[in-house]
């Protein structure tokens, strides 16, 4: 695992397999993590020269988080019930656009936004 650091403030801004494209450069450091530490996403990180140094406990609002994921659930339900993209090309190809608007509002109608 990559755990990849801003070099200006040490913070930590990435994790996982790969570096990404957009993280090279001067901007950016990996951090290593002591031997026999493994990463723990409850707690906050910072690097300093080339070692990733557990923080503090991040504390979360577990009731806004709660909230934000409820508000934006719509989203995801409405993802899960589009047409796959063949699907609504060939929608269009049959029975125009407003036929398609008609699918594509079904959905929408099924799964509003709060």
């Amino acid at each position: 695992m990559i755990h990849v650091f801003k070099v200006n403030d040490g913070s930590w801004v990435f994790s996982g397999s790969s570096r990404p494209s957009n993280m090279t450069g001067e901007d950016y450091i990996e951090g290593v993590l002591p031997e026999g530490e493994t990463w723990d996403v409850e707690y906050e990180y910072t690097c300093v020269d080339g070692v990733a140094t557990k923080g503090d406990l991040i504390e979360w609002d577990r009731e806004a988080l709660e909230a934000e994921i409820a508000a934006n659930r719509y989203k995801e339900d409405r993802k899960n019930e589009y047409p796959s993209i063949e699907a609504q090309l060939d929608d269009l190809y049959h029975n125009g656009i407003d036929g398609w608007k008609e699918t594509i509002r079904a959905v929408k109608d099924a799964n509003p936004k709060p």
